[in-house]
């Protein structure tokens, strides 16, 4: 059973993760977007929603499953989702996520790749623990974040790890906007429906021209900081911080 939901409304694609209350990053997930992506990839695409569950957006990788892999496995695995995350943040159209539920670890590095984050108004949390399980922020992730926010608040929110509520996460810019619950859906769906109105070729550029920067830097290091990854995630220590998250599974 497919762990994304798809509707279509028009010209835009509404896409619903469907894997459970914490709807974990899966390697089912990952094949279930790669599937997904010619299509929003195509031009009778014009934009893209992301929701999550409400009581989380996504709470990461999922680390009971993923643990049981070696090396090699892991390392593909790894390598799709990166690539999966790379091409929803450079998809030619705009993109949304939706978040009423917490979105933390890989649940907030999908939210990240999109170009707005719209949240509900509420006490529940965004953030990237990775440093406390042992392991970097994927290096996409982290351009992003750095280009999004302050120099201080993006070293405060890599180097901690530290969650901050989705009012913190408005503040210093890594979420776009919050909202009412009952007007969350309706205002991310006219904000996608308003820029999907503009000139195609003209928004591709001016996309082209934000991500320029990132997306050189990304493929010029992907490879590198990739294994970076892997090595730290069969390291002994690390092994046990993330045997110790699993459990929160």
């Amino acid at each position: 059973m497919p762990l994304i939901s798809i509707k279509r409304n028009e010209n835009l694609i509404h896409l619903t993760l469907n894997s459970g209350v914490t709807n974990p990053i899966s390697l089912q997930l990952v094949q279930n977007f790669e599937a997904i992506l010619p299509e929003l990839e195509s031009p009778e695409c014009q934009g893209v929603v992301i929701y999550g569950g409400e009581k989380f957006f996504s709470m990461g990788l999922n680390l009971p499953e993923l643990l049981q892999l070696n090396q090699e496995d892991m390392t593909a695995f790894f390598t799709k989702f990166d690539s999966v995350c790379y091409r929803i943040f450079t998809l030619n159209k705009p993109t949304m996520s939706v978040i009423e539920g917490h979105a933390v670890a890989g649940g907030a590095v999908l939210a990240l790749m999109t170009d707005y984050r719209y949240a509900i108004q509420t006490d529940k949390q965004f953030g990237l623990n990775e440093i406390k399980i042992g392991v970097p922020v994927p290096y996409l992730t982290s351009l992003v974040v750095h280009a999004i926010t302050s120099p201080k608040d993006a070293k405060e929110m890599l180097y901690t790890g530290d969650f901050v509520p989705f009012s913190k996460g408005c503040e210093i810019g890594i979420i776009d906007k919050t909202v009412p619950s009952e007007g969350l859906y309706a205002k991310a769906e006219e904000k996608i429906s308003q820029l999907a109105q503009h000139n195609t070729s003209t928004f591709i550029a001016m996309k082209n021209n934000h991500i320029e920067k990132i997306k050189e830097l990304y493929l010029k290091n992907k490879d590198t900081k990739n294994q970076e990854f892997i090595d730290c995630w069969f390291e002994p220590q690390v092994r046990d911080l993330l045997t110790a998250a699993s459990k929160r599974f």
